[in-house]
């Protein structure tokens, strides 16, 4: 039971920090990370990364976030994995782009909570799709 509990406890805190990051509310998202938080996303991305998630977030909603019609985009979640001090969450994010095109990518994300906050977040997606569509 108290490794139920505590997974239960580490993918509520997961979800509320991807909630925040989804909706672009930096303030919300920082205050779910330690202090020394970082973020790793795949290395054929443009954005370098391990980093600071402090660093990292407010260029990603500054610049990714703005491609989407009205700063706006769906997320369903497909499914999350928990244990004690990591969750993995699959999920996809859609939405229509300023270009005209449409947005449909899935997404893995790991996420390591230390003492009820985001310590780790690492992220994996299809770069190609994510650079042609985002970051070109």
């Amino acid at each position: 039971m108290a490794i139920e509990a505590e997974s239960s406890s580490t993918r509520e805190v997961a979800l509320a920090f991807l909630s925040a990051y989804w909706r672009g509310e930096l303030a919300a998202a920082l205050a779910l990370c330690t202090a020394d938080a970082v973020v790793e996303l795949p290395k054929s991305l443009s954005i370098v990364t391990p980093a600071p998630v402090r660093d990292v977030l407010p260029g990603i909603f500054g610049e990714v976030f703005k491609r989407f019609v009205d700063a706006r985009f769906d997320v369903s979640v497909d499914r999350t994995i928990a244990d004690r001090d990591a969750v993995f969450v699959e999920y996809r994010a859609s939405g229509d782009l300023t270009t005209g095109r449409r947005f449909d990518c899935r997404y893995g994300a790991v996420l390591q909570v230390v003492d009820r906050r985001i310590a780790h977040f690492r992220q994996y997606t299809d770069t190609q799709y994510v650079t042609q569509l985002l970051l070109s």
